[in-house]
């Protein structure tokens, strides 16, 4: 055998022993729940070189109230459930993967952040292998997330993230929906995927399993948006409240809504565009993709482009540089008396009205 091949065997197997020899478990040996304590941990005090396991045969329950530093990996919930809370003053960063979920087998998942943070130096996965659910919600605080984040899992495990508050920063792509179904659900806070490594790509249902979207309040700020783009899971988006922000203004699949089961709908949320995109939008409502139904009697502009009625009472408008200069924005609204009989007046179809139309 030659001396290099004999030199990289040595190395596989020094490098694999110390990877094992790396494991270590939260047990709650101390019974207090706590991170800092060196007695809830199968080898003390996680450092940068471990590889971090939750489990409920351990720790059902682990509290983050302090800086924990620098782990190699995380993973929540290895075939069983267990609970991960980072709250106020504590903060944990990753040096790889951060798994809600994984390996097979059924159980639950869960990491709740309420005024802590979490940084993420590889992807982060809610529901990774098996029949798992990865459950997060973020409340207050910070999630930062350096890899793609994927909600739902490569088999049939699900994920669903929560945001109810803070901010929370996906340097690449977010995938809701892969081979397992995902949800994301956004109330407030705000969800930047806008990133420094590439686009920001939110993919809601662009695999086999099943994606959904609700936007009801707060901002998502996003470079693509794409749904559905395999034909094989249904997608859905709901903009209830909110702002949905894409921000790449060259690329025609900086908005794409693709497939007969793939449904955009607009209630009182808002959705902007860099640059003029009225085409692009108005070629998804022309597909039937985009669908509407707001009880807001905001107008945005009075100059709108492009407006459609659908029975239900509000009109879906779509502008270019009034409501937001040098973006394209769409909303629904029920306008007050005036745009209504100048809806009327057009026979209450698709309308290209400017501005000389105006009142």
């Amino acid at each position: 055998m030659k001396k290099s091949s004999i030199r990289f065997l040595i190395t596989l197997l020094v490098t694999g022993s110390i990877s094992a020899s790396a494991q270590t478990g939260f047990t709650d040996g101390g019974g207090d729940h706590l991170w800092s304590n060196p007695a809830n941990w199968s080898a003390g005090l996680p450092d940068a070189a471990d590889a971090v396991t939750q489990t409920a045969s351990g720790g059902a329950l682990l509290n983050l109230d302090s800086d924990a530093g620098t782990v190699a990996s995380f993973n929540n919930g290895n075939n069983s459930t267990s609970t991960f809370n980072i709250v106020s003053g504590g903060s944990l960063t990753t040096g790889g993967r951060f798994d809600i979920a994984n390996s097979d087998g059924v159980g639950v998942g869960i990491l709740n952040v309420d005024g802590g943070s979490l940084s993420v130096g590889g992807d982060f996965q809610l529901g990774r292998f098996g029949t798992r659910s990865g459950i997060v919600t973020l409340n207050t605080g910070s999630i930062t997330a350096s890899g793609q984040t994927q909600i739902g899992g490569w088999n049939t495990g699900t994920g669903d993230l929560t945001i109810n508050g803070g901010t929370y920063t996906a340097n690449e792509r977010v995938r809701v929906g892969v081979t397992g179904a995902g949800a994301l659900t956004m109330n407030a806070g705000t969800l930047d995927l806008t990133g420094q490594w590439g686009p920001g790509t939110l993919e809601v249902g662009n695999g086999a399993g099943d994606g959904l979207f609700v936007l009801n309040g707060g901002t998502v700020s996003v470079d693509l948006f794409s749904m559905d783009d395999t034909a094989a899971g249904s997608a859905r988006a709901e903009i209830n409240g909110g702002l949905l922000q894409i921000r790449n203004k060259w690329s025609d699949d900086a908005f794409t809504v693709a497939n007969d089961d793939a449904e955009f709908f607009i209630g009182n949320g808002v959705v902007e565009r860099d640059g003029d995109s009225i085409s692009l939008f108005t070629s998804a409502v022309d597909a039937g993709n985009i669908t509407w139904d707001s009880s807001s009697t905001t107008m945005l502009t009075e100059n709108w482009d492009v407006s459609y009625t659908n029975g239900t009472g509000s009109i879906l408008f779509v502008d270019y540089n009034d409501a937001t200069a040098g973006s394209t924005t769409m909303w629904a609204a029920i306008p007050e008396p005036a745009t209504l009989g100048l809806v009327a007046a057009m026979g209450g179809i698709m309308l290209m009205v400017r501005r000389a139309f105006m009142l």
